[in-house]
């Protein structure tokens, strides 16, 4: 009797061992792109929803805006540029029309995910709720996308 295993049986074998651990690498590769961008999707989630709270109750000492001034909107500026990706937060402020915009506390940057266009999207005062039609960014990373979507009764969604 012999003992030990043949040569095709290990080349066999190997070829198994060879192809289960392609299969993996491969699926860890892609989970890890979806992190990043869940990463990114969570940081702009976040920024618009402080945008949002901060219109339902606006602090002037958070804006720091004067006190004579009229605030009508809180909300975020999103840039699109590929070497600078960030979420600014931003205030507007007016007698007749919001039209003022002006940067207040610091711009958080997003690491991986490309933005189809710049946008700004504000939350009126007092309600939080948007005037004008809806308004969605979408972030995508390597053929993965995720469209967030801005109502305008004030709903944030991801999609």
């Amino acid at each position: 009797m012999k003992k030990g295993f043949s040569l095709t049986e290990i080349l066999v074998s190997i070829a198994i061992i060879g192809i289960l651990s392609g299969i993996g690498i491969q699926a860890f590769v892609a989970s890890r792109q979806r992190a990043r961008l869940e990463e990114d999707v969570a940081k702009v989630m976040q920024a618009l929803r402080k945008a949002q709270n901060s219109a339902l109750a606006p602090s002037r000492s958070e804006t720091g805006i004067a006190t004579g001034s009229t605030l009508c909107a809180i909300g975020v500026k999103i840039t699109s540029s590929t070497s600078d990706r960030k979420i600014q937060p931003i205030y507007q402020t007016g007698t007749t029309s919001c039209s003022g915009e002006n940067n207040y506390g610091t711009a958080t940057t997003l690491n991986y995910a490309s933005i189809n266009a710049n946008r700004v999207i504000t939350f009126n005062i007092p309600f939080a709720e948007r005037l004008s039609s809806d308004q969605s960014v979408t972030l995508s990373l390597d053929g993965v996308t995720k469209t967030i979507t801005v109502t305008n009764s004030g709903l944030i969604k991801v999609e």
